[in-house]
């Protein structure tokens, strides 16, 4: 950020306690979330984490955000935010010189904020003993930043207490920042913050209830009745004598003999001729000279076929050879595309802005822009004006600005990532007060 925003709106914070609130200005948070979001994306699997000092002013309770000023840290310990002792030391001199910013006039630094892009939204104890060192004043905020793939970027700010104490995480809900915002809103008529929405988590498999099988009662067991076997004949003799309920009597008949076959001639029937079996099938012979291919031996052709599947090792003609081809390709391929997301230009544009016989004129690299299919100047948040061949080979723009303070934003669409610059050109003059 190059000056203090004050054409893009203001919201504000109160502790759930109402010991202390923040007003900040959504267009300083709007960078804030813009330099955190970049560095997330940097590096797979958490990105890198920023940080930066916030300047502002403060009143009895109350702190007003109104720039920001991102601290260079070297990363020599990893991709967290640990300042190294080298990078203390830079803190500690831009911290001094803040005072002698003319863009940072009237303007005192009241915290830092810190992109936690690799942990939760939680003050670290290294962290709590840095923010002591740098900021001991009673008040002074430390604002967490956590930005998401597929949600917006989550705020939580952590004031210093009353009683000295710097909380370690926050009360209430993180907060996150509106889409659009009331241009040229004053502090004054700030919008209170927007609760960052809670995630759904998917609710879990429903377990299906064991069944229990009833048993049934066991049926008593009939008892079987006794079978006397009799003939016919002593069926007609024997009298009917009464006979208890579970005695059944059966009569036993002789089977009929079959008939004897019937001396009929039966004129005999003739065989069938014979015939002569086929001829076993010729096959021609393999010709040593292989002229006559049409005439191969099948067991030779298909003893050639075995000997070349077994010359090429197997796997369906598909041999050892063949598959460490493929794999060094897949890693030739692999390292040409990594090589060639490393050629791609700076994520960042630096850009710079001077006046002269009533016009602007917008500089920037020119190797940014050069060469891409996209790129694009937005002034005070209006319309996108997409810059021509010349323009984007010279980085070079003239533009006619309306009156007051410049915001122009960059933006070039590369073909694996875009690159952006912001700039602030203050025109008008501030007050000292």
């Amino acid at each position: 950020m190059k000056a203090r925003d004050s054409a893009t709106g203001y919201a504000f914070w109160i502790s759930p306690d109402g010991t202390s609130k923040v007003v900040y200005s959504l267009g300083t948070f709007g960078e804030i979330d813009a330099v955190v979001s970049d560095g997330y994306r940097r590096v797979p699997r958490g990105g890198i984490e920023t940080g930066g000092v916030l300047f502002g002013t403060r009143e009895d309770h109350t702190i007003r955000i109104e720039a920001m000023r991102q601290i260079e840290c070297q990363h020599a310990l990893g991709p967290s935010f640990i300042l190294s002792e080298a990078d203390r030391g830079a803190l500690r001199e831009q911290l001094r010189a803040a005072a002698d910013d003319p863009e940072l006039a009237g303007l005192i630094p009241v915290g830092w904020f810190i992109g936690h892009t690799r942990s939760s939204l939680e003050l670290s104890e290294r962290e709590a003993e840095w923010f002591n060192e740098f900021f001991p004043e009673a008040g002074a905020v430390t604002v967490l930043v956590k930005p998401e793939r597929f949600q917006p970027t989550r705020f939580v700010f952590l004031p210093r207490g009353a009683n000295g104490e710097v909380p370690r995480t926050q009360a209430g809900e993180p907060v996150i920042l509106p889409l659009s915002t009331q241009a040229g809103a004053p502090a004054e008529d700030a919008a209170p913050a927007i609760t960052a929405p809670q995630p759904v988590e998917p609710a879990p498999p429903k377990t299906p209830e064991p069944q229990i099988a009833e048993k049934k009662p066991a049926e008593p067991a009939r008892a079987e009745p006794e079978i006397a076997e009799i003939t016919p004949a002593e069926a007609q003799v024997r009298p009917p004598s009464p006979a208890p309920s579970s005695q059944v009597t059966r009569v036993r008949t002789p089977r009929p003999q079959p008939a004897a076959p019937s001396e009929r001639a039966v004129p005999p029937v003739a065989p069938p001729p014979r015939t002569a079996p086929p001829p076993p099938p010729v096959y021609a012979k393999e010709p040593s000279d292989g002229t006559n291919p049409s005439l191969e031996y099948p067991y030779a052709r298909l003893a050639r076929t075995s000997a070349h599947e077994h010359r090429a090792g197997g796997f369906g003609g598909f041999g050892i050879q063949s598959i460490a081809v493929l794999v060094l390709a897949a890693v030739l391929g692999c390292l040409a595309g990594y090589w060639a997301y490393l050629q791609l230009p700076s994520p960042m544009i630096p850009v710079s802005v001077r006046e002269q016989n009533g016009q602007v004129i917008v500089e920037w690299p020119a190797t940014q822009t050069a060469g891409v299919d996209y790129a694009a100047l937005q002034i005070n948040d209006g319309q996108w004006l997409a810059l021509s061949n010349e323009q984007k080979d010279e980085g070079r723009a003239v533009i006619t600005p309306p009156a007051g303070d410049l915001k122009i934003d960059l933006v070039a669409k590369h073909w694996l990532r875009d690159s952006r610059g912001i700039v602030k050109y203050i025109r008008t003059p501030r007050s000292t007060q």
